[in-house]
Order: structure tokens, then C-alpha cells, then sequence
């Protein structure tokens, strides 16, 4: 399932700079939507197993912010219990557990963006303002992969070898940092020559220089770019009811159903938007 990645990159910078703006309302009802949203699409992009391995990490990320919140933010006008005579506050807890669900919703947006956002879409979106700014941005995405990848790939070479056996702790600690400094300096090696071959060849010193893309506006993208805006603009015009405020006191509710399926529905388009891709594929499939 790969529709959504082969929109025009205009497109998905302008979604997900929707996603960006709608998300940071800090809405119970919004926040938990932009993480249903980003899970839906991550597990269509890598499955469902990765996603449960996922979230077997950021839940503990999670239950850290909500504690570390919860301890340190005493506003609120209804005490839950005292610690260290502290007041721990309803609001202050809610508040964090908001704060934790929008965390881990901008984490899962931004993986998904790393897999679909590839390095010639950033090229073709920053060559027209700085070759050289689209050269940076691109090694810099590049970066962290190909050095999972390469640490990976060391690791198991390793203990193989059984570089790791041995029944010292520290020995084993000193000698994992040991691969993990090769594994950066080889990975910024690598990156830094990238850059070097790329001027030697003469890239960014000239503006006259062209730029070979495959990427077009297509139908598609307008439709997709319809459905977008017309979801926008009845977020922008109903957004007072997606404000939400958590002191003194918690502000009573006030989204209407169709505020809430609204703002659901622009999370999940991207899913959507793969799940009619596919029906259409299986319906063409199924007339031959």
C-alpha cells in the first residue's frame, strides 16, 4: 500500500503542515484522532507487528511524561492527592496525559513522513530555493538509516565472532560504544564524501543548472487536494469549538459530532486514501 507516497510532494508538505497546525489545538478529542490517524497509516506502511513493537517503546515514553508532569505542574483547582505537600492536581494529570497522546501522535506522523518522504522529493522541493540547502537536508535524512543500518550490520558480524563474549559487563558496555563510535564516524565519513563528489561535479555553483524530476500534478492530487482544503476550512471555521483550556478548571465540552468527524476524517485520510486505492485495484483485478 504505497498511494498516498506517490502524491505530488507539494501535496504532502501541505498536508502534513495541516497536520502540524490542527494537531497543537491540545484537544482531548483532536489529539486522540492525530494518533489514531498516524497508527492507522504507520501499521499500513509497516504492518501491524512493527506498530505493536512501536508502541511497546513510546508507551513508556508516555507514562514518563505523564509522571514527570503530573509531579512537577501543581495548577489546577482540584487536588487529587499530596506528595512532599504538593499539591497533585485533576487538571495538571489530564493536561499530561493530552501532552503524552500529542507526543506520541507528532513521533508517528514523522516516521511515517520518513518513509515516504524520500530524498528526491526533498531535492525537488529545496533545488529551486538552494541546491545546496536540498544536498544538506537530503544527507541529513540519510543520516540516521543508513546508520541504523550499518550498526545493524556490525552488530551481527560481532557476535558472530563472539566479540562479545565475555563476563565483564563493563567490557561489554566499553567495547558496544567501541562499535557504536565506528559505526558514527564511518556513517559522517560517509555522508561528508556524498557532499564532496556532488561539488566536485559542480552541483550548486551554477544556477542555470537543471533539475530532472518525474514529479507531476496529476488528478489525483487534485482531488486529494480538494478533499484537504475542504476539511481545513471547516476546521478554520468551526475552530472554537476545538479550543480547550485545562486551568483553573477543566472547560466543559463543547465539540459537536460533526466537529469531531471532521477533524477524524482529515487524520485518516491518508488511510483512506490507501484503502479506495486499493478497492479500486482489487475492482480492476476483479474484470479481467
Amino acid at each position: 500500500m504505497h498511494a498516498f507516497r506517490t502524491l505530488h510532494p507539494i501535496i504532502l508538505v501541505l498536508y502534513v503542515l495541516g497536520v502540524s497546525g490542527i494537531i497543537f489545538f491540545i484537544n482531548p478529542v483532536v489529539s486522540f484522532f492525530a494518533l489514531m490517524g498516524a497508527s492507522v497509516y504507520f501499521s499500513l506502511l509497516v504492518g501491524l507487528p512493527k506498530l505493536l513493537r512501536e508502541y511497546g517503546f513510546y508507551l513508556w515514553v508516555g507514562i514518563w511524561m505523564i509522571l514527570s508532569y503530573s509531579m512537577f505542574t501543581h495548577n489546577g483547582k482540584t487536588p487529587l492527592f499530596f506528595l512532599n505537600d504538593q499539591a497533585i492536581t485533576y487538571e495538571a494529570t489530564y493536561k499530561s496525559i493530552v501532552l503524552a497522546v500529542v507526543v506520541l501522535a507528532v513521533s508517528f506522523w514523522l516516521k511515517c513522513y520518513s518513509l515516504i518522504f524520500t530524498s528526491d522529493k526533498v531535492l525537488f522541493l529545496l533545488t529551486k530555493l538552494s541546491t545546496r540547502l536540498g544536498l544538506l537536508c537530503t544527507l541529513s535524512i540519510r543520516f540516521i538509516p543508513l546508520c541504523k543500518a550499518e550498526f545493524k550490520a556490525k552488530q551481527r558480524v560481532l557476535k558472530a565472532n563472539g566479540y562479545y563474549q565475555t563476563t565483564s559487563y563493563t567490557d561489554r558496555v566499553v567495547r558496544w560504544l567501541k562499535v557504536y563510535w565506528y559505526v558514527i564516524t564511518y556513517t559522517f565519513e560517509h555522508v561528508f564524501l556524498t557532499s564532496a563528489i556532488m561539488r566536485s561535479k559542480g552541483y550548486g555553483y551554477t544556477k542555470k543548472r537543471s533539475h530532472f524530476h518525474l514529479f507531476t500534478f496529476h488528478k489525483k492530487d487534485g482531488w486529494f487536494l480538494l478533499s484537504m482544503l475542504a476539511l481545513s476550512g471547516c476546521i478554520v471555521l468551526w475552530h472554537q469549538q476545538y479550543l480547550f483550556y485545562y486551568y483553573p478548571a477543566i472547560k466543559p465540552w463543547a465539540m459537536t459530532w460533526y466537529g469531531a468527524t471532521v477533524v477524524a476524517l482529515y487524520f485518516l485520510l491518508p488511510s483512506l486514501y490507501e484503502a479506495k486505492e486499493v478497492t479500486q485495484w482489487h475492482y480492476l483485478q476483479s474484470k479481467m
